[in-house]
């Protein structure tokens, strides 16, 4: 990271141990603290998270406020939207087994690494798209507002496949020896893949949502703020 990106590795990987220091000094404050909501304690860490990794590369300006207004928005509708499903199916399908060990809501615990997790994917996303439409815009400052709607969505396009197949693997990985446990132990591939899947695949839903959503939405407040400017 350091030999590559060079200054902006610096800041990048900076950015990083920030956000590893934050998340585990939010988590220290809930384990010791009654009454106080995980699901809260996530939201602040998205939003701080988010505006901390986009500062550390592109500083304070007119592009890390699009880029941070059209992420925040993108990882709240897209969770909001997983939400409401939840609610309305009433959690039909999810297996919270796993989360039984705890002594504090799993609901709550769940909910909030749904939130975590969807925050990764949307700001790549996010920065993808408007650094490409920006590097249009300079290329052709009388591009219109079509073109680059029709470019920001060519990119997104392409980034939805890799980015989605990314939060699959990543999430499905870290449920490869449970898997292999009970399939040893005789349990059925169908027994198997609900008890130890189910939340895994929503963790990817919601992730693969933010990213759909956070498509139009970073074209749609790039072109706002374009227009401002004229």
């Amino acid at each position: 990271m350091l030999l590559i990106g060079g200054k902006q590795g610096v800041f990048a990987l900076g950015s990083l141990i920030v956000n590893i220091v934050l998340l585990l000094l939010l988590l220290l404050l809930f384990t010791k603290t009654e009454g106080i909501s995980l699901l809260n304690i996530a939201i602040l860490f998205v939003v701080i998270r988010i505006i901390v990794s986009i500062l550390a590369l592109d500083g304070w300006n007119r592009s890390s406020i699009i880029k941070i207004s059209a992420a925040v928005t993108s990882v709240f509708l897209a969770f909001f939207i997983c939400l409401l499903t939840m609610n309305h199916w009433k959690d039909q399908g999810l297996r919270y087994e796993e989360l039984n060990y705890l002594t504090r809501p799993y609901r709550s615990v769940f909910l909030s690494s749904v939130l975590i997790g969807t925050a990764g994917g949307t700001l790549d996303t996010v920065i993808t798209v408007i650094a490409t439409l920006e590097e249009l815009t300079k290329q052709q400052p009388k591009i219109s507002a079509k073109q680059l709607w029709l470019s920001g969505r060519q990119v997104g396009r392409d980034v939805i496949g890799s980015m989605a197949n990314i939060l699959l693997f990543v999430y499905i990985s870290g449920a490869i020896p449970s898997l292999l446990l009970y399939l040893g132990n005789q349990w059925s591939f169908k027994e198997t893949v609900e008890q130890h899947l189910s939340l895994e695949f929503l963790r990817v839903i919601a992730g693969s949502l933010g990213i759909v959503l956070s498509i139009p939405i970073a074209v749609l407040f790039f072109l706002a703020v374009r227009r401002l400017k004229k």
